[in-house]
């Protein structure tokens, strides 16, 4: 499963990235939480006072993901995984998301600017008043197998070391 981030700005896509692994949202270089607001469907979902988030693809979810303290998703499930990275609350939680839903992430504080980098791409600014919709790409990347390991054992091995 890859994914699409549109970046939008009244109404119109600006840009559009596609990635593998993950869409992470932060701050930036400037050393202060940023504020977030994540949609899903239209929904509002919750208000993000933190360094960030990642929106994480299974696939993903051992990499940064992992090292936020997000779930570890096996890779054949289709979700969207939101992990905040250091969030400024006592209720910090994972939240998994269908696959078939469109998140919306935008700048909650004009003052505070929002970064995107997919993939670990370099880093797309987020103007206030704008927004990204992340959602399931039509795109999809298929993957040989050349060795026959189970994924649970070479996330062991991975952790392990």
């Amino acid at each position: 499963m890859s994914w699409s981030a549109r970046i939008l700005a009244g109404g119109e896509t600006v840009r559009t990235v596609n990635c593998l692994n993950d869409v992470v949202f932060a701050r930036g270089a400037e050393i202060y939480l940023t504020e977030i607001n994540v949609d899903c469907d239209g929904v509002p979902v919750y208000r993000y006072r933190s360094d960030g988030i990642i929106l994480s693809t299974p696939t993903g979810s051992t990499a940064y993901n992992l090292a936020a303290g997000g779930p570890i998703a096996e890779p054949t499930l289709e979700s969207i995984i939101l992990t905040p990275i250091s969030q400024y609350a006592m209720s910090s939680r994972c939240i998994i998301f269908s696959s078939d839903r469109v998140l919306t992430v935008s700048p909650a504080n004009e003052n505070r600017p929002l970064f995107l980098s997919a993939d670990g791409s370099a880093a797309l600014p987020v103007p206030f008043g704008s927004s990204v919709e992340v959602s399931k790409c039509d795109v999809y990347a298929d993957f040989i197998r050349i060795k026959n390991d189970k994924f649970w054992r070479v996330l062991q091995d991975k952790i392990e070391k």
